[in-house]
């Protein structure tokens, strides 16, 4: 017999189309259906967005009882995004992650270490991003209320010296916990610039004394974007310029995503030992 699909088709990469999709579809609350996702599109072009994003959605649709499939001709290859077939490469850190609090420490480490055994980083001091991923898993943990509905997606490309970063959750958003903050209503990208101000910490857990994005943000050089959107707002930080814009749509949680030229960082510190 012929079961019934509920189709959602994946028709561009542009950011705003890609999450357009994702938030309709969670305002339309489906329950118990067969899903069926297809990618008519250049997926060998995805970013750490699309797939951070994606990976939130399909933990979305099948925690409200959907059986979800993949489908069509890019199947396999977004099969092998989601379900860590990468992680029989050397590379195994990176890709995505289902964030726990378990891990996370350890996994910035062993991001680090990883980026430290290229032999034209071995020297780079990369202190700033692995402290700027710790901060940003920590705000998961410490703000987002997401029921483990939280990833990560990391990719590196050794020609360019650029790691991309995006870590998206399906919580409350940054709007909403500004607001218990500060008590005051604002704009979701009025929320998203305080967030990022340097010393700003939402102190919604007892242990969290953070900075807030501003850890995040000062890790990227200044021709990096960082870039978070959360509900309807969105902020583009791009060295001390803030670019902020109004979705027309409202997106389920936090998105953050950026890039970082690590060949502008600069090299570590060599102390010399003596003997006294």
């Amino acid at each position: 017999m012929q079961v019934d699909e509920y189709k959602i088709v994946f028709d561009s990469l542009e950011e705003r189309s890609w999450l357009s999709i994702i938030s309709q579809e969670c305002q339309k609350e489906i329950f118990e259906e067969h899903v069926s996702l297809t990618f008519p599109v250049d997926v060998s072009m995805l970013q750490p967005m699309h797939v951070a994003s994606l990976a939130c959605f399909v933990h979305y649709l099948r925690g409200k009882g959907n059986n979800v499939t993949i489908k069509g001709d890019e199947e396999e290859f977004v099969n092998a995004l989601l379900y860590y077939s990468h992680r029989t490469t050397n590379a195994s850190c990176l890709g995505l992650w289902r964030i726990e609090e378990s891990w996370k420490e350890s996994k910035c480490i062993q991001i680090t270490n990883f980026l430290k055994s290229i032999a034209s980083l071995k020297r780079k001091d990369l202190s700033a991003f692995q402290i700027s991923l710790e901060e940003a898993y920590a705000n998961v943990f410490d703000h987002a209320q997401a029921n483990e509905n939280a990833y990560s997606f990391i990719s590196f490309d050794e020609k360019k010296m650029k790691i991309g970063v995006a870590i998206c959750d399906f919580g409350v958003g940054i709007p909403k916990t500004i607001a218990g903050t500060i008590r005051v209503s604002v704009l979701d990208s009025i929320a998203i610039v305080t967030a990022m101000e340097n010393g700003f910490s939402a102190k919604s857990q007892k242990h969290n004394r953070g900075f807030g994005l501003a850890n995040i943000r000062s890790a990227c050089t200044d021709s990096d974007e960082f870039c978070v959107i959360s509900r309807s707002g969105k902020v583009v930080a791009k060295g001390s310029e803030e670019s902020i814009y109004k979705s027309l749509f409202d997106f389920p949680g936090t998105l953050l995503f950026y890039e970082i030229s690590l060949e502008n960082y600069d090299d570590e510190e060599l102390i010399n030992e003596f003997e006294w």
